[in-house]
């Protein structure tokens, strides 16, 4: 079963009671090569394997290195999320439903996406109200390095903010700002991205 979330507008990212953020400078990574990364589905198992699946509305994930998903504003897809410490809270993994209504690569020097949750397999009473993320990749270095940005806005429902957010607050900042960060760039050096392979 769905439970709707609240639609949140881009500028939630700096408004959202909980805000995670993360920025990687990545040496010799250029920002189209970084944006063919983020957009690989098949590349999320490496950096960020809490998404243990992905599937676009309309299309099935497609293989690494074929075709890129659907891309744009109204864009849609689902994605299952599981960890060990939220699928105890939450009786398993939840799935998460994302609309895409910031999307521009129409400069080589800058590219960026956003989303807001749509809905989730969880009631908002144990969870959140709202949840939005944003990616930006921007030039650095004179193009040599590319600075890799991720921001996720998190409103919290009242019994995760102020009855369990000793425990789920501390999580999701480690998640996002650390390990996530932490395993892209280690993705990076084992050579596991096909995208900086081909170069």
């Amino acid at each position: 079963m769905w439970f709707s979330l609240r639609q949140v507008p881009p500028s939630f990212v700096n408004e959202a009671p909980w805000i995670f953020r993360s920025e990687l400078i990545l040496e010799n990574v250029s920002v189209q090569d970084c944006w063919d990364i983020v957009l690989d589905d098949n590349n999320w198992k490496h950096w960020h394997p809490e998404v243990t699946k992905i599937e676009w509305e309309g299309q099935k994930s497609p293989a690494a290195g074929t075709v890129k998903p659907p891309g744009g504003p109204g864009s849609r897809r689902v994605v299952k999320f599981s960890d060990s410490l939220f699928d105890v809270l939450l009786a398993g993994p939840v799935q998460l439903h994302e609309h895409f209504d910031v999307w521009d690569e129409s400069s080589p020097h800058k590219k960026e996406f956003g989303f807001y949750f749509v809905g989730m397999t969880r009631p908002n009473f144990l969870t959140y109200r709202a949840l939005r993320e944003s990616f930006m990749i921007e030039e650095h270095k004179n193009g040599k390095g590319c600075k890799f940005t991720r921001i996720v806005a998190v409103e919290p429902s009242f019994l995760t903010r102020y009855l369990l957010g000793f425990v789920v607050y501390p999580r999701l900042a480690n998640l996002f700002e650390q390990l996530c960060p932490l395993r892209f760039q280690q993705a990076i050096r084992e050579n596991k991205f096909s995208q900086l392979s081909k170069n």
